[in-house]
């Protein structure tokens, strides 16, 4: 259900974005913004999917604080590795390094990897609201 949320508003976003523009006068888009519109998707999906892992925190611990815990360290780990020179082969950064460089920056491989921990941490998730039990 997430993945379809998450999919709906970024395109709904994007429409959105080329409705307002075309409002405001801009014209018609060129060939750079169509790509630049399909870049805000992309970028969108994969970076709403890079919340999975502060929902499998935030279930195992049971805890809200714990998640938002877990969202400021994965910022934080993020950041130091891509000044590390990491970049892109860190799945919460290649989304945006891929966008802000247009797509020459970040490979397909490392756009990949970001959708495989995402996919990894949406499965451990699901596997721990399975066995989860409500205590009173």
């Amino acid at each position: 259900m997430y993945a379809v949320w998450l999919v709906g508003v970024n395109a709904a976003l994007t429409v959105g974005l080329l409705v307002l523009g075309s409002a405001l006068g801009y014209g018609a888009p060129s060939a750079d913004t169509w790509a630049a519109l399909g870049r805000q998707l992309v970028l969108g999906v994969l970076a709403g999917a890079n919340a999975t892992p502060v929902a499998w925190v935030a279930t195992l611990t049971r805890s809200l604080l714990a998640g938002v815990g877990g969202a400021i360290g994965l910022v934080v780990v993020t950041q130091v590795g891509v000044l590390a020179g990491a970049g892109g082969w860190l799945p919460l950064a290649a989304p945006a390094l891929w966008a802000m460089s247009g797509g020459s920056a970040v490979t397909v491989v490392q756009l990949g990897l970001t959708l495989a921990v995402a996919l990894a941490f949406a499965g451990w998730t699901a596997a721990s609201w399975q066995r989860m039990q409500v205590v009173r």
